[in-house]
């Protein structure tokens, strides 16, 4: 298949479908799960390789994952209700990986009692999937300031959690070295400076539009012309939003959820290396949040730092938007706009500073006020083990021509069943035209270099060790079955529909209206059965 396909949503599951895309175009995943041979100690991992497969190879524009979804519900979450794409791609990772644990152990007792062929011995003895392409390790360092002792534990994680810095500190805590472990590399995007408003003079069809709802972005009054000021202990039924220059503002609608807040201004602009080089630095421990030395055998003040000694094949990074603020019992979401390096360089502790290079391919976009509404959307390229380049799933091959083609407009907008082009310029400026909508969930892949050479085979093995290249005979026959059915639909749809036409008057007027297009209106926006331009009645059920 040479163009992605959509995902229905089932009622408020754009969080479900918006980490579904990222992971299937996260291109080495996508393969080892499709290779996997089917086990039955791993049944949310075959409906994940069944959902895969159809979204490889149906001629569907959009499926259904109700199947999956009922497999992968975690079982607090209320149904119907919206949830967070942070929390379900945990669960979810967690359950995988649990599942294929469970089946180590189940291979250990056949061991034992001789009943496991010796060709499917080396495929339970290595890590599981989720280890080998989401799995790294850091290291928690804790000094005691009084004797100087140092404790240490590893823990392996799957993703990252970044912190905003108060606005009253430094992107950085106080540190007693100068080396930054994160660095943005690679080219930068440049946004234009906006005009002021007397000098804006396209029209409204030439307007920038919503990557969702389609509609222009808010507009943006120069400073100098907004008058108001909220005076102390007043409350005000608008929110006042700044964004360098310029402010805009709109009315609340719930008294119970802010709006949102800022931690920095132009002065105190953020990006992803400032969030992890925060995230890395040194932390001192003191007042209430002391350190129980054992040496010491009492509470201490205590330095507490960590490192990263192992990185991931797949290194997510989830952006903490969402806060409780105790103080004005309000939910609260951090409207920052954080830049989003297309390449980024992340150092390891492990025998000495090692530097990975990782490329960006997926960013889930929240849009939104709170994590309690909004709508989740994802950005979306296929990166390959060649680099950040994105290659067709039907095999075709491309030129050198076309690399820094590629580079520029191989980005796929997935918006539950609307799947678009768009580019990394959309991806970089979505907060800076649109400042609901934020980046939440990145998915960055690690490049191949000659340093990753055991990460290169850790790869390879994932896809040999469950078969070259053989999807289940079973899998394949149910897909094409379904895809005849689907081109047999289409026919009996464009027959009813001839029919229809036939018995109207050909009037000309009427020949104009019905063959007016209406594609470019736009989609309601919203996270429900018909966001993203069609609901399940737009298309005829399939559902696994």
């Amino acid at each position: 298949m040479s163009w992605p396909i959509g995902l229905i949503n089932l009622g408020n599951t754009c969080y479900m479908n918006s980490i579904i895309q990222a992971l299937f175009m996260a291109s080495d995943f996508r393969h080892s799960v499709l290779n996997l041979t089917e086990s039955n100690s791993q049944p949310l991992m075959t409906k994940l390789q069944w959902l895969f497969a159809f979204l490889e190879h149906s001629q569907r524009p959009a499926i259904s994952p109700e199947g999956f979804l009922s497999a992968s519900w975690p079982p607090w979450f209320s149904p119907g209700a919206q949830q967070d794409c942070s929390e379900y791609l945990k669960y979810l990772l967690d359950r995988l990986h649990e599942e294929e644990k469970t089946g180590k152990r189940i291979y250990q007792k056949l061991k034992e009692s001789n009943l496991m062929p010796q060709a499917e011995e080396r495929h339970y003895l290595n890590k599981t999937l989720i280890e080998k392409m989401f799995g790294g390790k850091m290291m928690t360092k804790i000094r005691c300031l009084k004797c100087l002792n140092v404790s240490s534990r590893e823990e392996a994680f799957t993703d990252l959690s970044l912190a905003f810095p108060p606005s009253n500190r430094h992107v950085r805590r106080q540190s007693r070295t100068a080396v930054l472990p994160v660095e943005e590399i690679g080219p930068q995007i440049i946004e234009p400076p906006i005009k002021p408003q007397s000098q804006v003079t396209e029209s409204p069809r030439r307007q920038r539009k919503h990557p969702v709802s389609g509609e222009p972005p808010i507009q943006l009054l120069p400073i100098e012309t907004v008058g108001f000021q909220e005076a102390e202990g007043q409350e005000t039924p608008f929110i006042l939003r700044s964004d360098r220059d310029h402010v805009s503002w709109e009315a609340a609608k719930d008294p119970l959820l802010s709006f949102g807040e800022q931690t920095g201004g132009s002065e105190d602009s953020r990006s992803v290396p400032d969030l992890i080089n925060y995230f890395l630095s040194p932390e001192v421990l003191t007042s209430e949040n002391k350190y129980h030395c054992e040496k010491c055998a009492s509470l201490q003040d205590a330095e507490k730092v960590a490192e990263l000694t192992e990185g991931p094949h797949y290194l997510v990074l989830t952006l903490l938007r969402f806060s409780f603020d105790l103080r004005t019992m309000k939910r609260k979401k951090i409207l920052d706009n954080v830049s989003i390096p297309l390449v980024l360089k992340l150092a390891t502790s492990c025998n000495g500073f090692v530097s990975m290079v990782y490329d960006l391919c997926s960013v889930v976009v929240h849009s939104g006020v709170s994590s309690e509404s909004g709508h989740y959307y994802c950005y979306a390229r296929e990166c390959t083990s060649t680099g950040a380049s994105s290659q067709p799933r039907d095999g075709a091959q491309k030129s050198t021509s076309d690399k820094q083609l590629d580079f520029e407009i191989q980005w796929y907008l997935f918006n539950d069943t609307r799947v678009s082009f768009s580019s990394f310029e959309s991806v970089s400026n979505v907060t800076s035209f649109f400042p609901k909508d934020t980046a939440y969930v990145l998915f960055y892949r690690q490049r191949p270099c000659k340093q990753s050479w055991a990460v290169r085979k850790v790869v390879s093995d994932a896809v040999r060790l469950h078969g070259e290249l053989s999807p289940n005979k079973d899998l394949m026959e149910a897909i094409s079955k379904d895809n005849i059915l689907y081109l047999q639909e289409q026919e009996k749809e464009a027959r009813n529909r001839a029919a229809y036409i036939s018995t109207l008057p050909k009037s000309p007027l009427w020949w104009r209206d019905f063959d007016r297009d209406k594609d470019d209106e736009g989609s309601s926006g919203g996270c429900g059965p018909a966001a993203g331009g069609g609901g399940s009645g737009s298309f005829h059920g399939l559902v696994f």
